[in-house]
């Protein structure tokens, strides 16, 4: 058994949410004729965007989701703990929107050249404005300009480094 199957944790925040996507995933899989079970599921198996959800909260939890497909989520926190990451000034003045925007052209950029996929690394990024000291600036811009589907490559313990590495598909932007 231990061959055939991978397990995965991922947090669902909320009840309703974490009971519809279990039910989704039993129903999917009990619904796969490769998959032998003994019972009958009655359920609705997952639609795409609850799958393409399992597999945001699987990479990066829960936080940043609804930033990347337009919709919000619940997520409680208390408001001492909120950063409000547009308004952080890096150095030279430069704001985290005016990052995630070098980002956008960068993204921009490739999409015109017709590329399929393009590698951004936060050193380089980081370099090329001119900044000092201001990798979590960089990362968290980096970390919010991802949509589903594209891949961090290269991470550290904390998440915020020179070396974030990040594989942002084109084709669906």
């Amino acid at each position: 058994m231990g061959d055939n199957i991978t397990f995965v944790c991922f947090p669902a925040d909320e009840e309703t949410e974490r009971l519809r996507l279990r039910e989704g995933i039993m129903t999917t899989l009990n619904s796969d004729p490769t998959f032998k079970s003994n019972s009958k599921l009655q359920g609705q198996p997952l639609s795409d965007e609850e799958l393409e959800r399992i597999k945001w909260l699987a990479r990066f939890g829960n936080d940043s989701w609804g930033n990347n497909i337009g919709r919000k989520v619940n997520v409680k926190r208390p408001e001492s703990s909120i950063r409000k990451v547009n308004e952080t000034k890096g150095s030279k003045g430069t704001t985290t929107e005016d990052i995630r925007q070098y980002i956008e052209n960068i993204l921009q950029k490739a999409k015109l050249q017709g590329k399929d996929h393009i590698d951004l690394v936060s050193g380089d990024i980081h370099k090329q404005l001119g900044l000092k000291n201001s990798y979590p600036q960089v990362c968290n811009a980096m970390y919010k300009k991802m949509i589903p589907g594209d891949e961090v490559l290269h991470t550290t313990s904390s998440g915020y480094s020179s070396t974030i590495k990040i594989r942002y598909y084109i084709k669906n932007r």
